[in-house]
């Protein structure tokens, strides 16, 4: 079967990225010829734009950020070359939209692309696989009224959340059966993201990997809690002040989430990627509802934590991975059974 999937798999995101790309091996290694549906890019894309943010860095002597940006670039085109990339065409037997948050129709972007994104108009088979609307409200679905059909349109659809299929509910007035599902990178295990990683040569350190929105209270409490325990700061990006700063490459990702002592987020996938390689870890996410979900899904809401949180409080307590790996184990063989119905 020739499969399209519709998702956000090149943007410079490593959640993005490693959502996509595992749906894609997972299918590939059933069999199955697969390709991603080809999406409008912005500038920030393009080499010519990418040099000239990195000129512009480095002539305000911000020389990290300056290196970041044209590595970062160079990465994520390197890392693609191995998936097909095609336009939506009649070659293609099944389409499955998601995961990523691409009915997040409170997100400027994903608002103005819901036609993409929703399976407007697309006449062969869709199936959605663990989308999300992330902060979402249902009322705000009201202004495109489209969206219902849009829905109904779709043989089988799963979400990745609670507020997505309470959203996805309210829409259809549950005249479908909605099934909750684990986000692609969950149904693979570290065998395979070790291979991808690239080598991490640090040890005895705190990893951050957060975007830019941390307080400075939770910048100060985690490098109070580094110090406490003798551990150096690596952290993504340029934002937060560490001993070590690098770039948000997937392949880098994962090679310092295998080796890092404690891990700090305040994103989804970062919160999943903390869970996935069994780490001690706190996450900032408290305003973002696919976060908190999470957390909840897998008994941790004691991890998700403010600027207020006494991190040595919460970071001393141990965290279960052997019942957390039994809950893993349950929700995959619920995700992979959901995507074997629909594949035939």
């Amino acid at each position: 079967m020739k499969i399209g999937i519709v998702t956000v798999y090149n943007s410079y995101n490593c959640g993005s990225f490693l959502q996509a790309t595992s749906l894609y091996k997972f299918l590939e290694e059933k069999g199955h010829n697969v390709c991603f549906i080809k999406r409008p890019t912005n500038k920030e894309h393009c080499l010519y734009h990418r040099i000239l943010m990195s000129v512009k860095y480095a002539l305000k002597k911000q020389k990290l950020k300056s290196k970041h940006i044209l590595s970062t670039y160079f990465s994520y085109k390197d890392q693609l070359k191995s998936f097909l990339v095609e336009d939506f065409n009649d070659s293609i037997d099944l389409y499955i939209y998601g995961s990523d948050t691409i009915w997040n129709i409170h997100d400027k972007y994903f608002k103005s692309e819901w036609k993409r994104f929703w399976g407007y108009e697309i006449p062969k088979r869709k199936v959605a696989y663990a989308p999300s609307v992330g902060n979402t409200l249902p009322q705000e679905v009201s202004d495109i009224p489209e969206l219902v059909n849009c829905l109904l349109s779709f043989s089988a659809i799963s979400v990745r959340d609670k507020q997505t299929m309470d959203v996805v509910n309210t829409l259809t007035q549950k005249d479908m059966d909605i099934v909750q599902v684990l986000d692609p990178t969950m149904l693979l295990d570290t065998s395979y993201y070790n291979k991808m990683a690239s080598q991490c040569n640090e040890s005895n350190f705190v990893l951050v990997y957060a975007f830019s929105d941390l307080s400075l209270d939770a910048v100060n409490s985690i490098r109070s809690f580094a110090q406490k325990n003798k551990k150096k700061i690596i952290a993504f990006g340029d934002n937060f002040p560490a001993d070590v700063n690098i770039p948000f490459e997937p392949s880098v990702m994962l090679g310092y989430y295998n080796k890092a002592d404690y891990v700090f987020t305040n994103t989804f996938h970062g919160t999943v990627f903390s869970i996935i390689y069994n780490k001690n870890f706190a996450s900032y996410g408290r305003k973002k509802i696919k976060v908190t979900q999470i957390l909840d899904d897998f008994g941790l809401s004691q991890r998700n934590v403010d600027c207020n949180s006494n991190l040595h409080d919460v970071m001393s307590s141990n965290i279960d991975y052997h019942v957390i790996k039994q809950i893993i184990a349950e929700k995959r063989k619920l995700s992979i059974d959901y995507l074997n119905s629909q594949l035939g």
